[in-house]
């Protein structure tokens, strides 16, 4: 039998193309914190140490400055926003918009951005490893957005297919305010909202029952098979009273995330 050596070439091609689609590729750097960082070039201008925050609902966070000095058209005020943090603390930010952003040359319309200011307990935490802005989850529309931490790059592409489904673990995902929400199951069948938090270092399972203070580490269950370490915390955050917990980087690392638009995948070699 003879081999049809072009059509072969053709398939394999289609099936890098639908499985990559990349735009571009950004190197992350991973602190002993667990912290994500990246640099971005906004307009001509690189932004340097930006955190990749899953775990926040909205796009682009710039400082003020940033914000205001950005080439091209002036960015528009549109409000100040008042919200009140994990902890808390009321505190409020000014959100703009520009017709027309340049994130590593993909063109972006009409992009809002927010004031980075920073929330929780991080005010502490910048005098020591200041960060310039987050890349919240929706920075980059309805692109898919790959966060290797085997190769180390976060990129953006049209559409995710995987060549090897069983190196995958497929999850259905919700966007709320407080990221994308997975389902997952902990001890004694207890359903668990989750979040998938890349600017969380640790995973956690919120003991919302009790005030007494525990180490205790406990596996939840999300998908088919997919068993995530968590730490049981007791935590007294009001805002984040609608979910379980969160997962994140420390078992997020060395995986391959996937996030589309309701759905993610994460490697599972």
């Amino acid at each position: 039998m003879m081999l049809n050596v072009s059509r072969i070439k053709t398939l394999f091609a289609t099936l890098f193309i639908l499985s990559l689609n990349t735009v571009f590729a950004s190197k992350i750097t991973i602190s002993s914190d667990c912290e994500l960082t990246t640099n971005l070039n906004i307009n001509g201008i690189t932004i340097k140490r930006l955190l990749i925050d899953t775990g926040s609902s909205g796009g682009l966070n710039l400082s003020e400055k940033v914000i205001q000095t950005l080439p091209g058209t002036p960015a528009r005020f549109l409000k100040t926003k008042k919200y009140t943090d994990a902890y808390g603390g009321i505190r409020q930010t000014n959100i703009y918009e520009v017709p027309e952003l340049m994130i590593d040359g993909i063109r972006q319309q009409k992009v809002r951005l927010i004031a980075f200011k920073p929330w929780g307990k991080m005010d502490e935490h910048q005098k020591a490893f200041p960060i310039n802005g987050v890349i919240g989850l929706d920075t980059f529309g309805d692109k898919v957005l790959h966060i290797d931490l085997q190769k180390m790059n976060l990129s953006i592409s049209d559409s995710f297919i995987p060549e090897q489904t069983a190196l995958w673990e497929k999850l259905p995902i919700n966007r709320t305010d407080y990221g994308a929400e997975i389902n997952a199951i902990g001890e004694g069948g207890r359903p668990l909202r989750l979040v998938i938090d890349t600017g969380a270092n640790r995973s956690v399972i919120f003991n919302k029952n009790t005030d007494v203070e525990s180490a205790e580490v406990t596996e939840v269950v999300a998908g088919k098979n997919l068993v995530i370490p968590a730490l049981k915390m007791t935590m007294n955050a009001p805002a984040l009273a609608d979910i379980d917990g969160f997962v994140g980087c420390d078992f997020i690392k060395n995986k391959h995330l996937v996030i589309a638009k309701d759905h993610l995948y994460i490697s599972v070699n």
